[in-house]
């Protein structure tokens, strides 16, 4: 096994907080967010054992998003999606709680629906619009041009936006 060099204290030190952004906007638990959270870690050493890596925050992001969209399927698929409200409601930390019930609700609604559409078009949704990647960035961190990605997010949007028109008309 090839090794290459990299200096994980100023890789950590770099990175991260965006990682962390990343993975507690699309994984609602904190438990399940700080076990993501090392897998993006410890999957991007694995990598950079293996392989050159030129963009490092770029993988790690890459590796982020997906492994907070597996998580989410696994939820999905075991119907475990948890919100966490009783303990704001136990310790008197909701100052809204029907807002607080409502932004709940359409976020694990949003988690079920990326969790149901293809892992590239959820990837993509999550880069641009959950932890505001610009296309270049998306591209370069996807493997796709830059123009596949406005194809990919226009797709991801139309599925997401039909799965969750049911939720608006609810409202």
């Amino acid at each position: 096994m090839r090794e290459f060099m990299h200096d994980w204290k100023e890789i950590l030190d770099t990175n991260s907080l965006n990682v962390w952004k990343t993975v507690c906007r699309l994984v609602d638990d904190h438990h399940d967010a700080q076990d993501c959270f090392q897998d993006v870690f410890k999957t991007a050493f694995e990598i950079s054992c293996r392989q050159n890596v030129q963009n490092m925050g770029g993988l790690l992001q890459h590796i982020a998003v997906r492994k907070s969209i597996d998580r989410l399927r696994k939820l999905s698929a075991n119907r475990q999606t948890r919100s966490g409200l009783e303990d704001d409601f136990a310790c008197g930390r909701c100052a809204d709680p029907a807002g607080d019930c409502e932004k709940s609700e359409l976020a694990a609604r949003l988690t079920e629906a990326l969790a149901s559409i293809p892992p590239l078009e959820s990837e993509i949704f999550c880069l641009f619009h959950i932890s505001d990647v610009p296309y270049s960035k998306i591209a370069e961190i996807t493997g796709i041009k830059k123009n596949a990605v406005g194809v990919y997010l226009q797709r991801a949007r139309e599925k997401l936006g039909r799965k969750l028109k049911d939720y608006a008309f609810e409202r």
